[in-house]
């Protein structure tokens, strides 16, 4: 059994505003508390949420006919103190090293279990719904159309010999999407390819995107990205030298 609070749906039209290099989107333009799904520990699987998930995605989508909205995101939690954190990204417009390692070392170091939903479109203008879990080391991600078969996933994308994952989509009040991507090529060209991979993520999404790349998962100093990647197999962060040693390059749709 679930316990739900009011069913979050990200939607996205195509008319958006510049951002500026950083996100800045403060956790005061979120609605406060947990507005995803929370289990009951006990009832959280790999098998329950992916059930969970398709089913969510199916109904978000069908509510939606007639309407322009190219992305639908949900998320789930076993933890309603652990979905509110997350929601609000780390908390503070102004985030320092020294503040993120703080958060990291409370909440980040062992996250708590969750998973996310995320449907969008394919190259054939299809849907897909990519959905991600984690529960202790247990990581896990399917694509899948709604129909339940197995799918690309249009958030994995290869150019330029480089991969690009996906790993979040930020609504902005304007309508603007951040995107925060993990290249995993250092060796490509990513000046060059960056802005084509941004003018792909618009066309997915009908919207306007602000893409933020870099080589690792650690978007440190965004204030919107959550306080650690929990979708991939655990690592250690970097220090504050390294992390100011590596850039993030960031890309506008147009």
């Amino acid at each position: 059994m679930l316990t739900t609070s009011r069913l979050l749906v990200c939607a996205f039209l195509p008319l958006l505003l510049i951002s500026s290099g950083r996100s800045d989107r403060s956790p005061e333009s979120r609605l406060p508390g947990c507005q995803s799904k929370v289990f009951k520990p006990d009832e959280f699987s790999w098998m329950s949420v992916k059930n969970q998930a398709l089913s969510d995605a199916k109904s978000l989508r069908s509510a939606e006919k007639g309407h322009a909205l190219h992305m639908l995101q949900e998320s789930y939690f076993t933890d309603e103190a652990d979905c509110a954190r997350t929601e609000s990204g780390k908390g503070a417009s102004d985030v320092s090293f020294e503040s993120w390692r703080v958060l990291y070392e409370k909440y980040g170091r062992n996250p708590l279990p969750a998973a996310d939903l995320t449907v969008v479109r394919d190259a054939s203008d299809e849907d897909v719904a990519i959905v991600r879990y984690r529960s202790g080391d247990e990581v896990r991600q399917e694509a899948m159309t709604l129909d339940g078969k197995e799918a690309p996933n249009p958030l994995l994308i290869l150019k330029g010999g480089a991969k690009f994952e996906v790993l979040a989509l930020i609504p902005d009040t304007d309508g603007t999407v951040s995107a925060y991507v993990k290249v995993s090529n250092t060796t490509a060209n990513l000046e060059g390819i960056g802005f084509p991979i941004a003018t792909k993520l618009a066309w997915m999404l009908s919207s306007k995107v602000e893409m933020y790349l870099r080589t690792d998962s650690w978007f440190i100093s965004d204030s919107a990205f959550p306080i650690v990647f929990r979708f991939e197999a655990p690592s250690l962060p970097p220090t504050e030298s390294e992390y100011n040693a590596s850039p993030t390059l960031h890309f506008s749709s147009r």
